[in-house]
């Protein structure tokens, strides 16, 4: 993930990692950034992960992200959907 920030041209404030036990599915993941965040829920019982990208692309470019998670995840598909920015409906 520390990648996917780099890539991105984003700023790292925190991050936050919590595990679900016993079986609870994998750990949601998030990245506060100053220019939003980044966040992952995963299932591996159901070998699926939904991953969100949300920052300003005025100040980071969000889609650079795109093949740092591909290579780091090697989904066998994946869907994406780009919001409008924010104010501008949706």
């Amino acid at each position: 993930m520390r990648k996917c920030v780099a890539a991105a041209g984003a700023t790292l404030l925190h991050i936050h990692l919590h595990h679900f036990e016993p079986n609870g599915g994998g750990p949601p993941a998030s990245r506060w950034l100053a220019e939003s965040h980044i966040s992952i829920h995963s299932w591996p019982e159901a070998n699926y992960a939904a991953l969100d990208v949300f920052m300003l692309p005025a100040e980071a470019k969000p889609e650079a992200c795109i093949p740092v998670l591909r290579e780091a995840f090697r989904p066998k598909a994946h869907r994406g959907r780009r919001a409008p920015a924010r104010g501008q409906g949706v």
